[in-house]
């Protein structure tokens, strides 16, 4: 896995390319959403996974925790259809923000 983030004047991307795989991974997500959010609350963030078709629950768990309890303003892009679907069966699109890039439009 692969982490990448591009500050912009309105809101924070961060690009998570590859397999998040381990806890280790999910550990730094977390971190690094805990950081931007630390200097700024009302900061927008957008995960921006590609080349990811799936995720751990614990990272799930923890975009939960960020976007209900914590109110932070995050949303989701997925690039595979496999990823985009697993959201979709678990019944979190609305509730995570997700929304699907085709890779022609990047």
């Amino acid at each position: 896995m692969q982490i990448n983030i591009l500050g912009q004047e309105t809101q924070t991307v961060i690009e998570i390319h590859n397999i998040v795989k381990t806890i280790n991974d999910t550990i730094e997500i977390k971190e690094k959403i805990s950081s931007i959010l630390q200097k700024n609350p009302n900061e927008q963030i957008i995960l921006d996974f590609i080349d990811t078709f799936v995720i751990p629950s614990a990272l799930i768990g923890i975009l939960q925790k960020f976007i209900l309890a914590d109110k932070a303003k995050i949303s989701i892009t997925a690039r595979e259809s496999q990823l985009y679907e697993l959201f979709d069966n678990l019944h979190l699109l609305d509730q995570l923000n997700v929304t699907k890039i085709n890779k022609q439009e990047v």
